[in-house]
């Protein structure tokens, strides 16, 4: 096992004991589900931990205040979106809150809008709201993240009531979608991984086949989640 395997797995141990502490219902999702129950690791192309837990258990402040307390930075988005994300050792962990709707499950995440101007607006605009957060640090030393970073500085400059107008009319651009699953798909069972206990969905197999398709047993490095997610619909 390679030394960043151990690293993420560790991270995981550490979500997992933090949920399992506080009582929390939780289960493993999306691609952390799918390198466990198809290779039996983390697979070593994907950097974060994807955990998924029921929106009316805990309230979000709750949430952010357990993890920052257990040492985990909170990563605040701009869009209006039901995950969480925090970072811990260079691994970024995303909890995903899951709501009911009559007979099915769900979750709220967002892509870029279709539209040109819309779309680079809402890049401007999310470059603006990273920066005041202080989150471009985990971006990589690259072109595009360093005009990024010249484009948040200058929203530096901006009045706080026209970046709030900003960041008002951007979360309405974003194009938001989620997994959906049938309510049976998400009960859950105990599995045993590197001697500790997890939770997964009772059919691991199913649930992973109706978000990757049939063909989910075969690796796909360059899965991209808005193009290649088989269940995913408009929110």
């Amino acid at each position: 096992m390679s030394e960043n395997n151990s690293n993420i797995e560790s991270v995981m141990f550490k979500v997992i004991d933090i949920l399992n502490n506080n009582n929390i219902d939780y289960w493993l999702t999306d691609g952390t589900l799918l390198g466990i129950i198809r290779e039996n690791r983390i697979l070593p192309w994907d950097l974060d931990i994807d955990i998924g837990i029921w929106k009316s258990d805990t309230p979000i402040t709750n949430l952010i205040n357990l993890f920052e307390k257990n040492g985990f930075k909170y990563i605040e988005r701009l869009p209006d979106i039901n995950s969480l994300h925090f970072i811990h050792d260079k691994y970024m962990i995303d909890i995903n809150m899951y709501s009911q709707n009559e007979n099915e499950v769900f979750t709220k995440w967002a892509s870029n809008p279709k539209g040109f101007f819309d779309r680079i607006f809402v890049k401007v605009v999310n470059s603006f709201f990273e920066t005041q957060q202080g989150n471009q640090m985990l971006k990589e030393n690259n072109l595009i993240n360093y005009i990024k970073k010249i484009v948040g500085l200058l929203g530096r400059n901006l009045p706080k009531s026209t970046l709030k107008k900003a960041y008002a009319y951007a979360r309405k651009k974003y194009d938001y979608k989620g997994c959906v699953y049938p309510i049976e798909l998400l009960k859950s069972t105990k599995m045993i991984f590197k001697g500790r206990e997890l939770i997964v969905p009772i059919e691991s197999h199913e649930y992973l086949a109706l978000t990757y398709g049939d063909n989910w047993k075969i690796p796909n490095k360059d899965y991209n989640w808005e193009e290649d997610t088989k269940n995913l619909n408009s929110l």
